[in-house]
């Protein structure tokens, strides 16, 4: 084989391991959208370096860009996916933090949420930084990174895929995300639920006292302190339910390649 055609072989699979990266890199949640767009091109271009070496060299030489381009795509789709399973296992967090939001009732202060890159309810906002501290210290981000290395063993680049396959996994995958959400913030929700029904009691028993004056600060300090109570709870759930990872990755992996 020609040296040339060899270093067409290489470039092409640099340009679709590039495609499968930056893929990933889109919709992760890490580093997410709110970081900036030279932090995200650098990450997908260090992933690129990291993987060449584990990349096998593209089989056939494209006829030209035009015939490159659609595997780019491709290879972009597969990409989109393996960061769309952890950005689909995050939103529990995302769920988690708009409900806490709501039953702290402290949805009307907003802040960034970097996870999400816009902008949210205070609570929220704290809940995904604390989300993503977790995961970071879990090292969920190394389990992520691992099988989107081991995605180039089985689906090498170049290769077809049937992404629709995967369509059931992210519904099934979503619905788990929600209920995982509200269900870490059941005891939150049901304190502040107790708290109004105690404080609409006493409103009826007594009327002069007009406790709805002081109601709406004591609803938000019952419930702060039900969520500071509960936080080592949710922690313990929100690392279980990451821990989902590997599992749905397994069977992700294994629907995209269609039969030979």
């Amino acid at each position: 084989m020609a040296f040339g055609e060899l270093g067409i072989q290489l470039l092409c699979a640099l340009a679709l391991t590039l495609g499968r990266a930056a893929g990933f890199v889109l919709v992760s949640p890490f580093p997410g959208s709110a970081a900036p767009a030279q932090v995200r091109v650098a990450l997908a271009l260090a992933l690129t370096l990291a993987l060449a070496p584990t990349v096998a060299a593209f089989g056939e030489v494209p006829a030209g860009p035009l015939a490159l381009a659609p595997l780019v795509v491709w290879e972009l789709g597969v990409g989109v996916v393996i960061g769309a399973v952890f950005r689909f296992v995050f939103a529990a967090t995302e769920v988690l933090g708009g409900v806490l939001g709501n039953v702290t009732w402290l949805s009307a202060p907003v802040a960034l949420n970097p996870a999400l890159g816009a902008e949210d309810s205070a609570v929220a906002s704290l809940i995904g930084l604390f989300a993503m501290l977790l995961a970071l210290a879990a090292g969920v981000h190394r389990i992520v990174l691992q099988y989107l290395g081991a995605s180039f063993n089985v689906i090498p680049v170049g290769s077809p895929v049937a992404l629709g396959n995967v369509a059931f996994a992210f519904v099934d995958l979503g619905s788990r995300a929600l209920e995982a959400g509200v269900r870490l913030a059941l005891p939150v929700l049901l304190v502040s639920q107790l708290v109004q029904v105690a404080l609409a009691f006493v409103a009826r028993v007594a009327p002069q006292l007009q406790i709805f004056n002081v109601g709406f600060a004591v609803l938000v300090a019952a419930s702060l302190l039900a969520l500071l109570a509960a936080l080592p709870a949710i922690a313990h759930g929100l690392a279980g339910f990451f821990g989902i990872l590997p599992d749905t990755y397994e069977a992700v992996l294994r629907a995209l390649p269609t039969a030979p």
